[in-house]
């Protein structure tokens, strides 16, 4: 039947034992006998050391690799996500065309979904000329555009900013 083997824990404590057990010894025979019993626990720590290092390589293996993946599935992420806006874009650029040809805002497509193009969506934004000039009430740690968008939207003269509409053109996909 083979022996179990000691924990690192086991180990180390049965160290510090043979140590104490050492330097209680007060004969040559005790002395001698204490070295090989701390010597036998030396060699099993040695012998710990080199499974321990071996599994810390192997798990050092595992995260370089996992790290390897979750950069390629990042970068695989990144990839669709631009594949996607180009797909909004190209849609959108034939959606405005098909818009000026026809006028009709809305394209079915033979398998029944449809796409809707919304040419007057018309968007705000706050346009900071110096933020400096700008009241108390809006500013934290940066501009608090929320409450400076409402304040310009409700008609309050804010110096500093001023609201500036323009055409941003988007498209709804639908089934």
């Amino acid at each position: 039947m083979t022996e179990k083997k000691k924990s690192s824990f086991d180990i180390a404590m049965a160290l510090w034992d043979r140590v104490h057990d050492l330097m209680m010894a007060d004969t040559d025979e005790a002395i001698d006998s204490a070295q090989r019993e701390l010597d036998k626990e030396v060699e099993l720590a040695d012998d710990k050391f080199l499974a321990l290092r071996f599994v810390r390589n192997r798990m050092r293996t595992e995260i370089d690799a996992l790290k390897s993946e979750e950069n390629a599935f990042k970068q695989r992420r990144i990839s669709r996500e631009k594949g996607l806006e180009r797909i909004e874009g190209t849609t959108l650029m034939l959606m405005e065309a098909r818009f000026t040809v026809t006028q009709e805002t809305e394209a079915k497509t033979p398998d029944g979904s449809w796409i809707r193009y919304y040419p007057e969506n018309k968007k705000q934004e706050v346009i900071i000329k110096d933020q400096d000039e700008l009241p108390e009430e809006f500013i934290k740690r940066s501009v608090d555009k929320s409450a400076l968008r409402a304040a310009l939207k409700a008609g309050k003269d804010v110096q500093g900013a001023h609201l500036e509409t323009y055409d941003s053109p988007n498209i709804r996909w639908g089934k």
